[in-house]
């Protein structure tokens, strides 16, 4: 007989003859050949909260998955689904965790499953999902198709040092808006797993009685920053800070989010805005005398050795004080 050919449809007739030769058949039995393996498109994944799984994730709970597969002969039949985790600093070649013992199995070409993930989550662990499909005639995928993963990162980024305001070359509680400038200044930004996906820092006037602070100054990214080797720096411009409001205190906040989302927030304790001399005062001088500075030979044209009190009032400063 010749071979059936890949995606070929075929007829099968069977018919019964007796011995005069007459003969009935059953209806035809039509079928198609399907030699070709069916393909799956890589599953996508999402957390629990429903989202896409990005390159990282924070939040432990399950690991969802869809999946498409196909075959243009004899369609799909079953899928197979898996949770694999690759556990930190293991080779390519070493084999995943398996995290279902027992396969998914749907039938269809469309399916989704559902894999918790194990609690506590391994730090810098890869989460993924592969799916393999069987067509309708038996044939299995030539090879599982596996989704891209997520790497579990549940710590927050590092800063070393802490969030310090200052002006060159001293800073202060109080500050002079035409004096120096205005400077924050952080250690090293890390975060070993995920990265540092962004900085941001912003200037927020202070209000009282519990109030929320008030963003002073838009946020300002990584790239408005300066960061040599070890540290950052961020200044107001001279406008910057000429605008900012007498009397109010400022305090500088800086936000460090990983590539998993999860923050780290520094607040530096402030400075108010002193833009004013201090109010005019009287001041007296009062000189003390001692006994005998009549007789001195050069009296009364001069004495020596005469001291003198110097008393101030009405002089004051409702922002930083008189010192």
């Amino acid at each position: 007989n010749p071979p059936l050919s890949d995606g070929a449809s075929y007829q099968l007739f069977v018919c019964a003859v007796n011995r005069v030769g007459l003969s009935s058949c059953a209806p035809p039995l039509s079928f198609t050949v399907d030699t070709t393996p069916p393909v799956c498109s890589p599953p996508s994944d999402l957390l629990a909260s429903g989202k896409p799984a990005g390159s990282y994730f924070a939040a432990v709970g399950v690991l969802r998955s869809n999946w498409t597969c196909a075959d243009a002969d004899g369609g799909i039949f079953s899928t197979s689904w898996h949770a694999y985790a690759q556990l930190p600093g293991s080779p390519s070649s070493a084999p995943p965790t398996l995290l279902t013992p027992m396969p998914v199995m749907q039938r269809g070409a469309h399916g989704q499953a559902v894999a918790p993930l194990p609690a506590p989550a391994i730090e810098g662990a890869r989460y993924f999902s592969c799916v393999t499909a069987a067509n309708g005639g038996g044939v299995p995928s030539a090879a599982s198709a596996c989704s891209a993963g997520t790497i579990y990162d549940g710590s927050p980024p590092v800063i070393a040092g802490e969030l310090v305001d200052a002006a060159p070359p001293a800073g202060g509680r109080y500050v002079d808006p035409s004096g120096p400038l205005q400077c924050a200044s952080w250690g090293a930004m890390s975060d070993a797993v995920s990265g540092v996906a962004s900085a941001t820092v912003s200037l927020l006037e202070v209000k009282p009685y519990g109030a929320e602070p008030l963003v002073a100054l838009a946020p300002h990214t990584l790239a408005d920053l300066t960061c040599p080797a070890g540290g950052c720096r961020w200044c107001l411009s001279r406008d910057q800070q000429s605008a900012l409001t007498p009397g109010a205190t400022y305090v500088t906040k800086l936000v460090v989010t990983n590539g998993a989302g999860l923050a780290t927030t520094l607040t530096t304790s402030g400075y108010t805005i002193d833009a004013t001399a201090p109010t005019g005062g009287a001041a007296a001088l009062e000189p003390i005398f001692f006994d005998g500075f009549d007789s001195q030979p050069s009296y009364p044209g001069s004495v020596s050795g005469l001291r003198f009190r110097v008393s101030a009032a009405g002089f004051g400063d409702s922002e930083s004080g008189v010192v």
